[in-house]
């Protein structure tokens, strides 16, 4: 993904067409339509690379965790942990966003934040930090750190919901063979 370069935008290809389709900072977790074909885009689901001017304006205007990942691109164990990081994003597209800060082109910044040694991790949601992580870690591990701050309050994912409404029409196939054969002879059962 290109760096916002300061700007309040980030562009988004279009898996259907291939134009690119510049998204604002606080929609980037939820579907838009593509400006060419009007098909669906999808959230971002890779990490986006921010340098130190966008940063901020990326944190204020997200309505999802933010997992900020500082990197240096010489150093090892940022190279192994890149691939967890792009698959993260790819699991967590929608739910979470995933930020990647090139520590040698910012240093301020990493300084700033807490960044010593790298890869660095800081899960913010809001401007609340919740987590920090100096070293590499496995995909799963970091799926974990999200785990609670991604989860809905109370409300059902899209996934859930569509279970719930299976079993639900399960339940009502199922008393609907047991009752029709009396319903439709007329039999009616009366309360004591």
């Amino acid at each position: 993904m290109e760096q916002t370069n300061g700007n309040l935008s980030i562009p988004l290809t279009c898996g259907k067409c291939g134009s690119n389709n510049s998204v604002f900072v606080h929609n980037l977790t939820s579907t838009t339509r593509c400006r060419t074909c009007r098909a669906i885009v999808t959230p971002v689901a890779e990490p986006v690379c921010v340098g130190a001017s966008s940063i901020v304006d990326l944190l204020e205007g997200a309505k999802v965790p933010v997992l900020a990942v500082f990197f240096d691109l010489r150093s090892g164990p940022c190279r192994v942990a890149a691939p967890d990081v792009n698959l993260l994003a790819h699991k967590v597209g929608g739910r979470a966003l995933v930020v990647k800060v090139d520590a040698g082109a910012c240093p301020e910044l990493a300084i700033a934040c807490g960044a010593h040694s790298f890869p660095y991790f800081l899960l913010l949601k809001g401007s609340e930090r919740m987590l920090e992580h100096h070293g590499a870690a496995p995909e799963t591990e970091m799926r974990r750190w999200l785990q609670p701050v991604t989860q809905s309050d109370g409300c059902l994912r899209p996934s859930r919901m569509a279970g719930f409404i299976d079993r639900y029409m399960r339940l009502l196939q199922g008393a609907q063979t047991m009752f029709w054969p009396w319903i439709r002879s007329g039999v009616r059962v009366q309360s004591t």
